[in-house]
């Protein structure tokens, strides 16, 4: 394989990686935002374990997401 044609299956994979992580980001802020939604009613609704539970959720795709993240970050070390 030519050295042109690797630099090409090299950007390609990169491409690839980054839409995997982007799409796994999209999901994960939009399943926060519903959290948020949720925590809202709650707060409005006065249900106080409704409001914990959905700040907890929304604090678990934080951490998701920040961990996502690490993947489209160039020459990161991963583990």
């Amino acid at each position: 394989m030519s050295p042109a044609a690797q630099v090409r299956k090299r950007k390609g994979q990169e491409i690839t990686r980054i839409y995997a992580v982007m799409t796994c980001l999209f999901i994960v802020v939009v399943a926060q935002f519903v959290l948020l939604l949720v925590s809202v009613e709650g707060f409005a609704r006065g249900k106080r374990d409704v409001l914990l539970a959905a700040t907890l959720g929304s604090a678990a795709c934080f951490a998701a997401a920040s961990w996502i993240i690490r993947y489209i970050l160039p020459s990161a070390p991963r583990r």
